[in-house]
């Protein structure tokens, strides 16, 4: 099932239950789950977005640990064939994506870069087989394709997705769908009104315990995707991103 480009639509189904002739309580029908995805997919697959990701990522005996990013992204040209153009954020770390080629700077090295080319649409899996795994729900939900939601973040694996529902209360409203997987339980919290993704929490069983995972996003200003490109001039390429190290000080 695809919904059309604009998200609205859920928030549509979302307060079917509301009437305007008195004020009753909103009804919340639980969504099929396949709807509440789809519009989701639609919103980070119809035009350039970015979003502002905080992660808190806590295990047993380890303490929490936090990060910050921004994902930016560019549709590709027809239906499942991915990002046009992505560019990554990760503080010192820079990773930019287009016409089959992945390409990271440090900018605490800046003398050097690395590079990779990959055939076919740029999927979680391309990401993570040039760099450490970083958890992008947003890079799923553009392929288009609701097979690749099985797996939203590296993290999180194999997930069936149960139920969809909204939730009336929160401001603004949020459907919460809920999934379990072989690590744990986990949940997508997106927006009623686009579709956007607020949060993403998930639960991975361990040997030692259980680690908890909590990402928050926030949509900000993509900027003109003409301009995300890196440059290299000058640069030195090496042969992987864990080679972007600082040269030691003689």
């Amino acid at each position: 099932m695809r919904l059309p480009a604009r998200c609205g639509i859920l928030a549509g189904l979302v307060f079917a239950g509301t009437t305007s002739a008195q004020p009753q309580p909103a009804k919340t029908e639980p969504l099929p789950v396949d709807v509440a995805l789809e519009a989701t997919i639609a919103a980070y697959s119809k035009k350039p977005c970015a979003d502002e990701i905080n992660v808190k990522f806590h295990a047993p005996g380890a303490g929490e640990r936090s990060d910050r990013f921004v994902i930016r992204l560019e549709p590709g040209d027809t239906p499942r064939s991915g990002p046009k153009r992505m560019f990554l954020d990760l503080g010192q770390l820079k990773v930019y994506a287009e016409h089959g080629m992945l390409t990271a700077i440090n900018t605490a090295a800046p003398g050097k870069f690395a590079q990779k080319e990959f055939t076919g649409p740029l999927t979680p899996a391309v990401l993570a087989a040039f760099m450490p795994p970083v958890p992008l729900p947003q890079l799923a939900f553009a392929q288009e394709d609701l097979k690749l939601l099985k797996t939203p973040t590296p993290y999180t694996l194999d997930v069936t997705w149960n139920s969809a529902e909204p939730d009336l209360a929160a401001k603004p409203p949020t459907v919460v769908i809920q999934g379990s997987g072989p690590a744990g339980p986990v949940t997508l919290t997106t927006s009623a009104d686009t579709g956007r993704l607020v949060k993403c929490t998930g639960t991975i069983r361990g040997r030692s315990g259980d680690s908890t995972l909590e990402l928050t996003s926030a949509p900000v200003a993509p900027g003109d995707p003409a301009t995300w490109a890196l440059k290299t001039d000058g640069r030195d390429r090496v042969a992987a991103v864990s080679d972007l190290k600082p040269t030691p000080a003689k």
